[in-house]
């Protein structure tokens, strides 16, 4: 018997079975909609712990007017890309090693760092900053 894979949520980059993922992503997604509100500026989504660091980079521009239109649409939720459906990487090796403290087994592959990293490891690295909104897959591996 195959061991059970993970999904990875687009949202929050949860990993979820394969029958709770559906009632995850409909919690997941209400959560969105009451941590972000559009910018009436540029019209982007923002979550409401980083309003502080884009008042400072956006600023209130001629579009303006056009952008009251795009304002006034609903906010939306991210839709997940057909690759993020399939989030578990096939290794056939049976441990991949963490590349940043070489010690434990990875069990996380960083798609923008493209790096291995033991749980401890990424939790360290994707804690705050540019690196929190990074896609992270679950590495598959079979004992």
């Amino acid at each position: 018997m195959p061991p059970p894979q993970a999904i990875v949520c687009h949202i929050c980059n949860g990993k979820y079975f394969k029958r709770s993922f559906p009632i995850h992503l409909k919690q997941c997604e209400e959560k969105w909609k009451k941590t972000h509100s559009r910018c009436e500026y540029c019209g982007t989504a923002v979550a409401n712990h980083d309003w502080s660091d884009h008042r400072t980079h956006c600023k209130p521009t001629k579009k303006r007017k056009a952008l009251k239109q795009a304002n006034q649409a609903p906010l939306t939720v991210p839709k997940a890309d057909h690759q993020q459906l399939i989030p578990t990487l096939s290794n056939k090796q049976s441990v991949v090693d963490c590349q940043e403290c070489a010690s434990d087994g990875a069990i996380w592959k960083c798609v923008e760092c493209e790096q291995s990293l033991c749980a401890i490891c990424e939790v360290d690295l994707h804690r705050k900053g540019a690196r929190l909104r990074h896609t992270r897959i679950p590495i598959h591996i079979k004992a």
